[in-house]
């Protein structure tokens, strides 16, 4: 191998190893800087029972979102689609539900955006009939 051949390889190798090391450095700066963790590793399953439009179906039952996500997202487990909206909380009392429904069917949807952490909400089936699924929040 020439020199001028040993060189190229060599620069071609540092220079592959200095971008390794602003890739690793560019996600400890993200973990730094407070990135949520992936928003469905704290799914949680629910069971919202017949005759009921809410989840949490008890009139002060409320949901809280936490630090995974940014958004409110639901799927169904037990097939099907239904209409569903958010209902939040706020802090000074009262209801305050979305206006436009949402088709949620076994693929994870998004129901709310940029929801603020330790917002309090629930559900609201368009359906009285039992549902099955998983939130995440």
């Amino acid at each position: 191998m020439t020199s001028s051949r040993k060189l190229a390889a060599l620069a071609s190798g540092l220079a592959m190893t200095a971008g390794l090391l602003v890739g690793g450095a560019g996600n400890a700066g993200a973990a730094e800087r407070g990135v949520r963790a992936a928003c469905h590793d704290g799914d949680v399953s629910f069971t919202k029972a017949a005759d009921n439009y809410y989840y949490p179906t008890s009139p002060t039952g409320r949901l809280t979102t936490s630090a995974n996500c940014n958004d409110i997202n639901l799927r169904y487990t037990n097939g099907g689609s239904r209409n569903v909206k958010v209902c939040f909380y706020p802090s000074s009392g009262g209801e305050d539900c979305q206006d436009d429904w949402k088709r949620v069917g076994s693929n994870w949807t998004v129901i709310a955006t940029d929801v603020l952490d330790g917002t309090k909400y629930r559900f609201r089936f368009g359906l009285s009939h039992e549902a099955n699924g998983q939130y995440a929040d």
